[in-house]
Parts: C-alpha cells; sequence; structure tokens
C-alpha cells in the first residue's frame, strides 16, 4: 500500500494536479487495500478509489474514477465498484492447462 500511495501522490506532483485529498489509505475489512484520492482535472473535481482484492491465488485491482458533481452520484458510483470486486469469484478450471 505504501508503495502504490508513493506512486500515486508522484505522478499527481508530476502531472502539476491540484490535490483536494491526497491519496490515502481508508480502513476496510472487505479489501486488501482502499485507497482513496480527490483532485481538480481542470475544472472538474475527481474522486478517485482504488480497491485491491485477493480472488484466489491473485489480486485484483478495480479504479473507479468520476468527476460527478453530485455527492450521491459519486457514492453509487464507488458502490457499484465495490460492488463488482466483491462479486468476483475465482474458477480454478479456467486456469488449468491441459497438456
Amino acid at each position: 500500500a505504501v508503495a502504490i500511495l508513493k506512486k500515486l501522490r508522484a505522478d499527481r506532483t508530476k502531472a502539476g494536479m491540484k490535490m483536494i485529498l491526497p491519496a490515502k489509505v481508508e480502513k476496510d475489512s472487505r479489501f486488501l487495500i482502499r485507497i482513496h484520492e480527490i483532485y481538480k482535472v481542470g475544472e472538474k473535481t475527481a474522486d478517485e478509489l482504488h480497491l485491491y482484492n485477493n480472488v484466489g491465488p491473485r489480486v485484483l485491482m478495480l479504479t473507479v474514477n468520476t468527476v460527478a458533481d453530485d455527492p450521491k452520484t459519486v457514492a453509487a458510483e464507488h458502490k457499484a465498484g465495490e460492488d463488482l470486486l466483491l462479486s468476483t469469484t475465482y474458477n480454478r478450471k479456467a486456469f488449468r492447462r491441459d497438456p
């Protein structure tokens, strides 16, 4: 999580973006890592959520980025991303390699 935070912060700084909420880890027992950040993109405000979770032997990452003005819309879009990642399952047969 620390390496991801450093990378996100460095990328935003390098791009000259104005940070409203610098990338920070938020505790959420449903996910391996949850990082939230808010920054300006031109005149718009981007609210970005980075979610990481173990699914079988894999780690999946999902990023939700919204520039919606309405806080309810932002919350709904973040929830849709959370629900999507939480709905994933590992299919062992799909990764089995036949000789």
